[in-house]
């Protein structure tokens, strides 16, 4: 049924415009033929030589002093008073209409202009687009640690708690994947040349993670060794192999810094820098204050996020809200029908302002000779034709957004049963 609204509304649109605008040439033409009959008698006095002394070179005004003075070097452009050419805004309408008329638009900015959108761009790219997301989780031996939250739980069962509800949302709007690293030898010494040489594995690829099964693959790993996390970012570019230009994402969960003599944020922005173009988001779990600087680091050359949780409480409402931003892409939606419909209408109104109403009224009791005339005549073409190209791309913003909205509707209905189903309804 909204669909069919919108369609309406649009369809409205264009015959408005067409109406309105579009068939200003025929009312024109119908005037045409009334002054044809004019006697030249009907002429004001002397006005053909007082036209003749506005043109260039008249006067002891040069043309060149003309153009400087902002009149232009069309004759036709000399004949009505400066007000009709003052356009402070660019929207082709001359600001005195703007001004007067019914909407009492300001002059001196594009009422009628397309919104700005600062989600919009992400929102189209979110929705249109295949979207694949890799979590991958620190399984290092100080996961062990209480997480900080008086519940009695580890880090690890804390993160695996999080990552369960996260994982059904992120799996109804992602190709979702999950790793692991720090998973082998031990945290000793003498286990560390294991864990660093066997730094991650992808435990589910991406596309793979589902709310059914994902229990069991949290269930193949304890804390156990060091931090590779640098060999973790190696691993998670040939995970996203063949999905460039598409919208790639990583979130890292580590509680600590890199202990394998790695550069991780190397290697973080020479993922976001391939050619697959992948963005890394780092949550730090119970980070010492002291080594939160190179997980933010990491963040920001992978041209992510860092959020710090301090407790397992933290990292789970981390994740909530991480999976309401995923539902979140209505905005952008509506702002595209807000641009291809209700802006469309405003230009729709202006132009009738300008060439149904006053132009014409300007031109009446002139003949068809007088060049205030062809003046009026010449700007109501130029207030046409611009509006018809606003027009134009107010139709192309119209096709985004149908196709914004297609995408979300079926978007929409997967990511709420995923929402309620991990973290309740209402929430």
């Amino acid at each position: 049924m909204r669909s069919v609204l919108i369609a309406a509304l649009l369809g409205l649109s264009v015959l408005l415009f067409a109406s309105a605008c579009g068939g200003i040439q025929a009312a024109r033409d119908a005037g045409e033929k009334v002054r044809d009959s004019s006697s030249p008698e009907d002429e004001p006095a002397g006005e053909s030589q007082n036209n003749d002394a506005g043109a260039p070179g008249a006067g002891g005004e040069s043309e060149e002093q003309a153009q400087a003075s902002g009149k232009g070097s069309n004759a036709s452009e000399l004949v009505l008073e400066p007000k009709w050419y003052k356009d402070s805004d660019g929207n082709v309408v001359p600001d005195f209409i703007e001004a007067d008329g019914g909407a009492g638009n300001d002059p001196l900015k594009d009422d009628c202009a397309p919104e700005n959108c600062p989600a919009a761009t992400e929102g189209i790219e979110f929705l249109t687009q295949p979207r694949n997301a890799l979590l991958i989780l620190d399984s290092s031996g100080s996961m062990a640690a209480d997480d900080g939250s008086s519940a009695g739980r580890t880090k690890m069962q804390a993160a695996k708690d999080a990552l369960s509800r996260y994982s059904a949302v992120s799996a109804a709007l992602y190709e979702t994947g999950f790793a692991v690293y720090g998973h082998t030898g031990n945290s000793t010494e003498s286990g560390r040349r294991m864990s660093c040489a066997e730094s991650s594995e992808v435990l589910a690829p991406i596309g793979s993670v589902e709310a059914t099964s994902f229990q069991q693959t949290l269930s193949r790993f304890e804390p156990t060794g060091w931090t590779p996390i640098e060999g973790a970012l190696r691993e998670a570019e040939a995970a996203f192999a063949g999905k460039e230009g598409e919208v790639n994402r990583v979130v890292l969960v580590s509680d600590g810094i890199e202990t394998c003599g790695g550069d991780p944020v190397a290697a973080a922005r020479e993922l976001q820098e391939s050619g697959i173009g992948v963005r890394v988001d780092v949550v730090g779990f119970g980070v010492p204050d002291d080594e939160t600087v190179q997980l933010q680091e990491i963040a920001l050359a992978g041209g992510g996020e860092y959020f710090d949780a301090k407790t397992g409480a933290d990292l789970d409402e981390y994740f909530r809200q991480q999976s309401e931003a995923l539902g979140q892409t209505w905005d952008a939606y509506a702002c595209q029908l807000r641009n291809s419909t209700f802006d469309s209408l405003c230009d729709q109104e202006q132009c009738q302002d300008a060439t149904v109403f006053r132009i014409p009224d300007e031109q009446r009791g002139l003949s068809l000779d007088d060049p205030r005339y062809k003046a009026l005549q010449d700007l109501s073409e130029r207030i046409n034709a611009g509006l018809a190209e606003r027009q134009k791309a107010r139709e192309e913003a119209s096709a985004r957004a149908d196709q914004l909205y297609e995408q979300h509707q079926r978007l929409q209905q997967e990511y709420r049963r995923a929402f309620d189903a991990a973290y309740g309804q209402g929430r």
